[in-house]
């Protein structure tokens, strides 16, 4: 699917999905401070974390506060490189994904910078088994990867872009 100019949906998408990662962790750091709150009970709970590594807590054990300021570095360097590269997009679903990409990865690194880790509140769980908890970046990088992955399956990524006639 092509469109004219797809940035102009991509940038308030990215705007609003800031905003929202940024409300909602506002939030929950007023909201959990005391305990977990059961949204769905025994599948899904607010729970206050702090992630000082990657991706659900990969590298948590290096060191702070190195890694805290070169994440944040590489994620507003990834977060601007996407937004040069939807402004040259001409397919929806890619553009989207980016989008969605690269405001997920500045609402993280905006964590890293101010709190020195990543705040996660939302914890999926079942019995004994726990998925990490994450948050509305991690959900919107997860899903423009998605954008990005159908765009490719459906064969729009590499193509010339259509000249469309307004």
């Amino acid at each position: 699917m092509t469109h004219q100019r797809p940035y102009r949906l991509a940038v308030p998408l990215f705007v609003a999905l800031l905003v929202a990662d940024f409300v909602t962790k506002q939030l929950m750091l007023g909201w959990l401070q005391n305990a977990p709150i059961p949204v769905l009970d025994g599948l899904l709970e607010w729970r206050l974390a702090f992630n000082r590594g990657v991706s659900f807590s990969m590298f948590a054990g290096t060191d702070g506060m190195t890694q805290q300021y070169i994440l944040a570095g590489l994620a507003a360097l990834v977060a601007a490189i996407l937004l040069v590269v939807v402004r040259k997009s001409h397919h929806v679903c890619y553009t989207t994904g980016l989008a969605f990409i690269a405001a997920g990865a500045l609402g993280n690194a905006h964590d890293r910078l101010v709190y020195g880790a990543v705040i996660d509140f939302i914890h999926v769980y079942y019995d004994k088994w726990s998925f990490p908890i994450f948050n509305v970046a991690d959900s919107a990088i997860t899903i423009g990867v998605g954008f990005v992955l159908l765009d490719m399956l459906l064969g729009n990524e590499g193509k010339k872009k259509e000249k469309h006639v307004s």
